[in-house]
């Protein structure tokens, strides 16, 4: 897309958000309520590519927060979260380790990889992932949509209570080994590099904040091993 086009995303996105505030301000129920955060948690991560793509780093990182604390605090049976400001997200990066922050969206992805110490964001923070989409996600936790469920659900966790040596148990073994070496092809790979080129220590604490289904997969267990 070009420059122009995201504009105009962003501008669509930041209209959603604020139609999505008043509709939950102005809603009778917390079921209303409730259905409002679950369906506009999307919406804010979309919005946040958008603001990445247009440069507005600060922005997109607090709309990305946003969704997320919403989202929290609705599954928590709390009062929605507004979220925080860009320097208590920084700071939230461990002290000798980094933030990392993945956003999916149809259109692609990025890894927000923050190093402890960032006061504020910077363009080689931001990772570009074109391959990491919502239907890539989606297929690495189900398999194809138009198949039965497979994949890190069919496989590992249906089989993970499976007997050592069992069909099932080699099927477990398997959707392990596919869904890490294809999340290291995805996101963890780049933002293994990034951390390397960031000079971090062997065993630095980095904390990973997943987005959406990212949150239901071994990210941190991510990497290109031999089969």
């Amino acid at each position: 897309m070009r420059q122009r086009e995201w504009e105009r995303a962003a501008e669509a996105y930041a209209a959603a958000l604020e139609l999505g505030a008043q509709v939950f301000q102005a809603a009778g129920s917390d079921a209303v309520r409730r259905r409002e955060v679950r369906e506009s948690w999307h919406v804010h991560a979309r919005a946040s590519y958008a603001l990445l793509r247009r440069g507005q780093l600060a922005d997109a990182l607090v709309t990305l927060d946003r969704g997320k604390a919403r989202l929290l605090g609705e599954r928590l049976g709390l009062a929605p979260e507004t979220g925080l400001d860009t320097e208590r997200i920084l700071a939230l990066a461990p002290a000798g380790g980094a933030l990392v922050m993945p956003v999916v969206t149809p259109a692609g992805g990025a890894a927000l990889v923050f190093p402890a110490g960032r006061r504020t964001p910077a363009p080689e923070d931001v990772l570009w992932l074109d391959g990491l989409t919502d239907l890539a996600v989606v297929e690495l936790l189900g398999g194809p949509t138009d198949a039965p469920l497979g994949a890190w659900l069919g496989g590992f966790m249906a089989e993970r209570g499976a007997l050592l040596g069992s069909p099932g148990r080699l099927a477990w073994e398997e959707a392990i080994a596919t869904a890490i070496g294809k999340l290291w092809k995805l996101v963890m790979g780049a933002v293994h590099e990034r951390l390397r080129r960031l000079g971090l220590a062997r065993g630095a604490p980095v904390a990973i904040v997943p987005q959406g289904g990212l949150s239901l997969l071994p990210l941190a267990a991510a990497g290109a091993f031999p089969r």
